[in-house]
């Protein structure tokens, strides 16, 4: 990085998914929330948050993923 800077070259490293769940601008922006798994008994797991931030309509995470098969349709 150091030498991209140098050279004026815009650059910076990629996050990984520890680095985005630890940064404290992802974190101050909400970008990480907890949300309730219904297929782990309720437990808290992080899962992103809502992109773009809007100030109307800022959006909102009513519930985690749905239980595997939840909303499948039986044929006959």
């Amino acid at each position: 990085m150091s030498l991209l800077d140098e050279a004026g070259v815009p650059a910076s490293r990629i996050y990984n998914a520890a680095d985005i769940q630890n940064d404290e601008h992802h974190r101050a922006r909400d970008m990480i929330l907890r949300v309730a798994d219904p297929s782990l008994d309720g437990e808290q797991v992080p899962m992103p948050g809502i992109v773009p931030k809007l100030s109307s309509t800022p959006g909102v995470v009513e519930r985690g993923a749905p239980k595997l098969g939840e909303h499948n349709r039986l044929l006959d």
